[in-house]
C-alpha cells in the first residue's frame, strides 16, 4: 500500500508497527527537488506547505517559479535587466516583462567557423531562435594562430534576428578580413 504526496511522489505506508518509515519517507518526499504544476493560486495553496516546495503557476504569464518558505508562497527572484533599444523584438515592455518574470532571459553561446564574403561580412545562426527578442550578441576570433593575425569583429550588415547574427571582421590597421574562415566564439542574450 501507497500514498501520493502533494509534489505527486509516491511513497510506501509503514510495513508494520516498528518503523517510522512513512514518516521518514514522506518528509524526504516533501522536501525533494521537485517542481510541481500548478494551475492556479487555490491549487497552490491545497498543496502541504513546506518550506522549500517549489511550485510553477501555469495559469500566470511565463509560468512563474514560486517557493513557499513553509507559510506563503512568494515568486523566485528573476536577474535584473535593464535595455535600452534591444535590435529584435517588441522593446515597449521589456523591462517589465523581464522583471515580473514573463519573458525569461535567455543565453546561448558557442564556437563556430565561418567564411567571410569579399567585403568582410558574414553570418551565423544561433542554435535555437529566440521566441520574443535579442537583446545582443557579441563575438571574438577564437583562434588567432589560424588566421595568423588579430582579427576583430564588429556590427555587420545588419542588427542580428531571433535565427541570425551578422558581423564584419577587422584585422588591425582597418583592413576587412575579406574573403577568409574564421572560428568565432560567441554570446547571445535574449528573451
Amino acid at each position: 500500500m501507497s500514498q501520493v504526496r502533494a509534489n505527486g511522489i509516491q511513497v510506501p505506508t509503514n510495513p508494520d508497527n516498528f518503523t517510522n518509515l512513512t514518516t521518514d519517507l514522506a518528509t524526504m518526499a516533501d522536501t525533494s527537488n521537485v517542481v510541481v504544476k500548478v494551475a492556479s493560486s487555490t491549487a497552490q495553496n491545497a498543496l502541504t506547505k513546506v518550506a522549500g516546495l517549489v511550485t510553477t503557476r501555469t495559469d500566470l504569464p511565463g509560468s512563474p517559479i514560486q517557493t513557499c518558505d513553509g507559510t506563503n508562497f512568494a515568486q523566485q527572484q528573476v536577474p535584473k535587466v535593464w535595455a535600452n533599444n534591444p535590435h529584435v523584438g517588441s522593446a515597449s515592455n521589456l523591462l517589465t516583462n523581464l522583471q515580473s518574470g514573463a519573458y525569461v532571459p535567455i543565453i546561448q553561446c558557442g564556437t563556430i567557423v565561418c567564411t567571410t564574403d569579399a567585403n568582410g561580412y558574414s553570418n551565423f545562426l544561433f542554435p535555437q531562435a529566440f521566441p520574443n527578442g535579442v537583446m545582443f550578441w557579441v563575438g571574438m576570433n577564437a583562434d588567432d594562430v589560424a588566421t595568423g593575425t588579430k582579427v576583430f569583429i564588429t556590427q555587420g550588415s545588419a542588427n542580428a534576428t531571433l535565427t541570425t547574427a551578422y558581423f564584419n571582421a577587422w584585422i588591425a590597421g582597418g583592413t576587412q578580413y575579406a574573403s577568409q574562415s574564421i572560428r568565432l566564439d560567441y554570446i547571445a542574450i535574449g528573451w
